[in-house]
């Protein structure tokens, strides 16, 4: 497949694209703060993040719509017939789809073709809006690669450990599955380059909100499904078609007002086990202090610089 991505943006690794959301928003927020102070500022990408998460929520509906006007029974057992070589079997459950178009057109054709824009937007749109903040802030960082640190603003600091740390954790988002932010992952090495002895530092379970998007459309299918053998045995257990309706209106409004909730639960567990984390990392801070130990000034630095990284990106104030 022909690339026709810029030099610029080949030199962007992959891995870079898994920036969660609220990264993103970090970076921009820093490429601001630091374009501010520069003449003339450096124009930004528009951040299409409400637009994605909109979209997220469409996918969610689409689903649900596919799973419970029984697509996924009929993916199957065309699969099947294909498998075992039954022409017969595939031809006739074509034909039967055929003699209800307008009903395959509404609820499968149309909830198809939207699910795969949207979810094509999400990945595309998210990789533009990376490739060009990406660009915007090698350009700054080159542009003050000469200059002292004592020369350099807060921000800028912030900027060039935020990039240096993002490249140091490629690797790591290649080879793990349970990704967490990068900083984190950062400070946690640091404290055990720190002290090798040190068992207590805690685990961050609830770092990704990939975890939850996957969680919620696991649920999705699930009940979509269940829905769907609901309809089939409609006939049994007397329900009418407002009632199937009403059903399905109770499960995607059920499932927009869970995913909404995990993501606020979420956000809550992330800043309890930071809050958690940053307090390990001030009493070794100062414990190194307090007994004097010969470390690293270039250590330390980067210490103090994660620790503030990470306080500021998540509104800490431990």
């Amino acid at each position: 497949m022909r690339d026709f991505r810029t030099e610029e943006q080949r030199e962007i690794p992959k891995s870079y694209y898994k920036l969660s959301e609220d990264q993103l928003d970090r970076l921009r927020d820093l490429l601001k703060k630091v374009s501010i102070k520069n003449s003339p500022p450096q124009s930004l990408p528009r951040s299409l993040r409400k637009m994605r998460e909109g979209l997220f929520i469409v996918d969610l509906i689409m689903i649900g719509i596919l799973c419970g006007t029984f697509f996924p029974l009929f993916a199957l057992l065309l699969l099947v017939a294909l498998i075992l070589g039954r022409m017969d079997g595939v031809k006739y459950l074509i034909f039967i789809n055929l003699m209800a178009w307008p009903l395959v057109l509404i609820f499968w054709i149309l909830p198809l073709l939207v699910l795969i824009f949207s979810i094509a937007f999400i990945r595309f749109s998210k990789q533009r809006e990376t490739d060009k903040l990406m660009n915007a802030a090698n350009w700054l960082i080159m542009n003050s690669k000469n200059k002292p640190r004592e020369a350099l603003s807060q921000e800028m600091i912030s900027l060039k450990y935020f990039m240096s740390v993002m490249k140091s954790g490629i690797g790591f988002y290649q080879n793990e599955k349970q990704r967490e932010d990068f900083r984190i992952k950062r400070l946690k090495q640091l404290l055990r380059k720190i002290n090798p002895k040190r068992m207590d530092i805690p685990e961050l379970k609830w770092g990704r909100l990939q975890l939850v998007q996957k969680w919620i459309v696991r649920a999705e299918i699930i009940f979509g499904s269940v829905l769907c053998y609901l309809v089939m045995f409609s006939g049994y257990i007397s329900l009418t078609i407002e009632m199937i309706f009403s059903l399905f209106a109770i499960l995607m409004i059920g499932m927009i007002i869970v995913y909404k909730w995990l993501l606020q639960f979420q956000k809550k567990k992330v800043k309890q086990e930071l809050a958690e984390l940053l307090q390990v990392a001030t009493a070794e801070a100062k414990r190194i202090k307090k007994q004097s130990l010969e470390l690293s000034a270039e250590l330390m630095q980067e210490l103090d610089d994660c620790m503030y990284e990470l306080r500021e990106s998540y509104g800490m104030t431990v």
